[in-house]
């Protein structure tokens, strides 16, 4: 109506918002008739401000007067009015749904990530300290192990010893005692 379109025109929201207009159309001839005047003289060859008086004619054999016309104008804006309010409210709804708790949730698995890697630093230092306990306790063990056989040894080898010798005291005392 009034010049090109905005490069962001949606033509399914200018449907839906020409609609609500005529679901609150008022009796008689008012602005959307004569818009709709004005938009079927479109085709025809004559300046705007011709466009303009024809449609007023038109609407004025209907009853129609400036002032009434404006008045139905306000009409209209205050309808998109509300329309635009009742986005508004849908589209924070969706921001709410979509975006901000999307969002939160968000927050969430960062913390909980946090919490992980914190995990897992703890975890390994206990590795790390297990580890370096079970290298302690294994060097301990071979320690003890090589000392207990090293004792088993000593003790055999002493115990045969003694064996001998006892029994070599034996045997000459068999030979010099009988």
């Amino acid at each position: 109506m009034s010049g090109e379109k905005p490069e962001k025109f949606n033509q399914q929201h200018y449907d839906l918002l020409l609609r609500n207009l005529e679901g609150n159309n008022k009796q008689g001839y008012d602005f959307l008739e004569y818009r709709k005047s004005l938009e079927a003289l479109k085709s025809l060859d004559m300046d705007e401000a011709t466009r303009y008086k024809s449609a007023f004619a038109t609407g004025s054999t209907m009853g129609a007067t400036v002032d009434g016309l404006l008045s139905s104008v306000e009409h209209y804006t205050n309808v998109l009015r509300v329309e635009k309010d009742k986005f508004a409210d849908m589209l924070q709804k969706s921001v709410n749904e979509k975006v901000i708790s999307r969002e939160q949730e968000i927050g969430q698995i960062n913390s909980d990530l946090q919490s992980k890697r914190e995990m897992i630093e703890q975890l390994t230092a206990e590795i790390a300290e297990l580890e370096t306990r079970k290298e302690t306790i294994t060097g301990e063990v071979k320690a003890s192990s090589v000392k207990i056989e090293a004792t088993k040894i000593q003790f055999q080898e002493t115990f045969k010893y003694m064996v001998t010798e006892i029994l070599d005291t034996k045997k000459k005392m068999e030979e010099y005692l009988s």
